[in-house]
């Protein structure tokens, strides 16, 4: 099962939660583990290991494929917590291996296949260049399948790799225990946790724990005060869900005897994340000196094998702020226009207000969601923006083991598919806080419902995953299985975008268009903050400089709270890779223009982008070989026009 939490409003950027104690749980979400789970994203699955024998072409086109299938099962094999998410339940009663051999283990295997993928790029006719350069490969779709694909499988080793052997989050990242326990346990949290399968899955997790965080306190170096304070948080959290949670979820098993099992290993599992905390806090965060910041030919190295990046950091950074500084400009004129004011400041802040005071009663909020939806497929028939999906998610009540205000729940990759779920955070009847419940449905208004809906539903989220399982028979295991966060949470922004372009003027429809540039300012920010956080060189601004600067950028040019902005900025030292939605739809757009260029009359908006969502999840500039005759560069700054713009 896949979840969504979705809870962003017009003042808050975060992963919202109810106010319960799984409030601690709501921002775990880690690019860097996003990074790990991405990697395993496909349709279908196959344990079997074939063996490999590259001899002529006949046999070599099976060779590669027999390559990527051991790939793609020995990751599934590494990390169970990476496969419970993917929908593949074989592991579900294990936590990932954190000892130093099995992770030199890991480093070893990919170092042994990525020496076994390059003999066999070597051996193609002309030989396949062993770098990381899309420039081997010809423009135009399939002229060159086999050796895109073991391009492909050559960056998605690489990637890999360098997450384990440079990066060393098992030696550097405390955040990486913590948050590996906290998502080992959150995933497990179905309507099935009681059953006897979710409850063999729980048991094992919950014995895995003192394990891992055993590792953890070997393991661990010298790592950034920030990270140290951040996993003392996140540790603190799950403490928090295991000792009160859990044990409400658990509140009806009949069997005494697995109910006695139960709590046992889940007393266990609460003091051994309570010696974390502590050591964390009395031990570690004493002598974490480390440096956060990845130098700009390392973070360059890791945005080329996750996303064949094709030009240098400084374009990709003048393209975020050129288009930051449109999008600032569109925003305040758009909230003068909403407001009184003429302070861009006041006029933002004061529009931003409005709109969450515009919500639905208690009583209104399934018919409002269900407005919106009808609303979006409509918008869909009528603006030719992709084919229409033949499938609508149902309008449901929040379950009370789930959080958030807004979610999005569907079939995980490997699970067959099934109806997917809008769920909602409905107003708990015994609240009698008036200003509870008003703030509660702030974060329900109707913009932010709308602008959810038409990102995580259609034509963003949803409808990518649709699309891509009806093209599933058409694609290769590895480009199912892609790894681009790029275009995964690109596509969502990107289309968005597309979508609200097409309202006409209107103050309802304005209201969404400002929503909509505010959260796009904070997702372009994100970029630039973490080019200019790690992607610098010698004589860079001190490490504390840049951090207060971004925090000041964040507050000022995206107008976040200054306690917000911090978060962010901190988030971006741990999570170089936040940015990635931004990138990808900077690119998708990009790409677009090209296209349509290379078209002329012939050019249909509706077939571009089902091409797009139809090649598998690689990489923008993998789509710019299979869709243009000429690739050229993914990125370029534009003349006076605002990006995403279909005019």
């Amino acid at each position: 099962m896949v979840v969504l939490r979705l809870g962003c409003s017009g003042s808050r950027w975060e992963y919202a939660a109810k106010r319960v104690t799984l409030l601690a749980m709501t921002r775990l979400c880690s690019a860097g583990l996003l990074a790990i789970l991405f990697l395993g994203v496909q349709l279908g699955c196959n344990r079997s290991v074939s063996k490999v024998t590259a001899t002529d072409g006949g046999t070599r086109v099976s060779s590669l494929a027999s390559l990527v299938l051991e790939e793609l099962d020995a990751e599934l094999q590494f990390s169970p917590t990476q496969a419970t998410w993917l929908g593949d339940h074989a592991s579900d009663e294990r936590l990932d291996d954190v000892r130093v051999d099995a992770v030199w283990r890991e480093v070893a295997r990919l170092s042994s296949m990525q020496e076994r993928v390059q003999r066999f790029a070597e051996g193609m006719h002309p030989p396949l260049p062993l770098k990381l350069d899309l420039s081997s490969i010809s423009d135009g779709a399939e002229k060159d399948g086999q050796r895109l694909d073991t391009l492909l499988l050559l960056a998605r080793i690489e990637t890999q790799r360098f997450e384990r052997e440079e990066l060393r989050p098992h030696e550097r990242s405390p955040l990486f225990y913590a948050e590996l326990v906290a998502w080992g346990l959150d995933e497990l949290v179905t309507s099935n946790l009681a059953t006897g399968n979710g409850l063999r899955a729980l048991r094992g997790r919950l014995q895995a724990v003192p394990v891992v965080l055993k590792e953890a306190v070997r393991n661990l170096r010298n790592p950034p005060e920030l990270w140290t304070k951040r996993a003392l948080e996140v540790t603190q959290q799950t403490r928090d869900f295991v000792a009160t949670v859990l044990p409400r979820l658990l509140v009806g098993l009949r069997d005494p005897k697995q109910s006695e099992d139960v709590t046992r290993l889940r007393e266990e599992a609460q003091r051994a994340l309570d010696d974390y905390a502590t050591f964390l806090s009395r031990d570690l965060l004493p002598r974490s000196k480390g440096e956060w910041a990845l130098p700009r030919d390392r973070f360059m190295q890791r945005l080329r094998a996750l996303e064949l990046l094709d030009v240098p950091l400084e374009m990709v950074l003048a393209v975020a702020e050129d288009q930051h500084e449109r999008s600032k400009q569109q925003a305040e004129d758009l909230a003068r226009e909403l407001s009184e004011y003429t302070s861009a400041a006041r006029a933002m802040t004061e529009a931003l207000r409005e709109m969450e005071e515009d919500h639905p009663r208690p009583e209104e909020l399934t018919a409002t969601i269900e407005q919106a939806l009808h609303r979006a497929y409509e918008m869909l028939a009528e603006s030719a923006l992709l084919p229409l999906p033949t499938v609508r998610p149902r309008v449901v009540e929040m379950p009370p083991y789930r959080f958030g205000y807004l979610q999005l729940v569907s079939a995980a990759p490997l699970e067959p598919e099934r109806e997917p779920l809008l769920q909602f955070d409905p107003v708990d009847v015994n609240w009698k806080d008036k200003r509870l419940i008003s703030e509660h449905l702030r974060m329900l208004n109707r913009s932010q419902i709308m602008v959810t809906v038409l990102r995580d539903v259609a034509p963003g989220r949803l409808a990518q995953q649709l699309i891509l399982r009806q093209k599933q028979a058409t694609l290769s295991p590895l480009r199912l299985r892609g790894h681009s966060l790029a275009l995964t949470e690109g596509w969502p922004l990107y289309a968005t975008q597309q979508a609200i372009e097409m309202l006409p003027k209107g103050e309802a429809n304005d209201r969404l268009r400002l929503l909509f540039l505010r959260h796009r300012l904070v997702q372009l920010g994100r970029l630039m903050v973490a080019l200019r956080l790690h992607g610098t060189g010698t004589g860079a601004t001190p490490a504390n400089q840049r951090i207060e600067d971004a925090i000041r950028f964040l507050a000022e040019e995206c107008y976040l709270d200054e306690h917000t902005a911090r978060r962010e900025v901190e988030r971006g030292t741990y999570e170089p890779l936040y940015g990635l939605a931004a990138l990808g739809a900077l690119q998708i757009a990009q790409l677009r223009d090209d296209y349509k260029a290379q078209q002329g009359e012939s050019y249909s908006q509706s077939s571009f982008h089902e091409a797009v969502l139809s090649a598998g999840l690689v990489p923008v500039s993998v789509l710019r070989k299979l869709l243009l005759k000429s690739a050229g560069s993914s990125l370029r700054l534009s003349p006076p026009k605002a990006e995403g713009s279909s005019k």
